[in-house]
């Protein structure tokens, strides 16, 4: 069992930056299939830490020379190298939403004052692309959330 806190690392800074670029609008497909991806295989090390750790600091117990480890650094090294990155993503994910629910809010306004059909036909194909969106960035935010509260045991 290897528990890759530099595999996590580089995913969650990888995130960030995909993020951030998506905060000034700029969604585009092949960015969602990365974030997507990133997620996904942030999830995955995320949960194996979650499964891992627990028997990990049960064997750092049973160590006779228990009081050569310490236990506050440790789980300070943990929080500034999981955490705290996380924290950013849940931040970051957190803005995209509220830019992305505000975007719906002003699709839905030009819908109603709309006359031309075609221009509401191509409203109400982005209006629902952008509900599949913040969808799945509402899935991965609560992840990251319960992640976040994991670690924070």
């Amino acid at each position: 069992m290897i528990i890759s806190f530099s595999k996590i690392k580089l995913l969650i800074n990888n995130s960030y930056v995909i993020l951030t670029e998506l905060i000034d609008n700029k969604w585009s497909s092949s960015l969602e299939r990365k974030i997507y991806k990133d997620f996904k295989k942030m999830n995955k090390c995320i949960v194996n830490i979650n499964k891992y750790l627990p028997k990990l600091k049960k064997q750092i117990h049973d160590i006779k020379e228990l009081e050569m480890f310490n236990f506050d650094l440790y789980n300070s090294w943990l929080k500034k190298q999981i955490l705290s990155p996380l924290k950013q993503i849940e931040y970051i994910l957190t803005r995209n939403l509220k830019l992305l629910e505000d975007n719906l809010k002003n699709i839905n306004k030009q819908i109603e004052i709309s006359n031309n059909q075609n221009h509401i036909t191509i409203l109400n194909k982005t209006k629902y692309r952008n509900n599949l969106v913040i969808n799945e960035l509402i899935k991965n935010k609560n992840n990251i959330e319960k992640y976040i509260s994991m670690l924070n045991v």
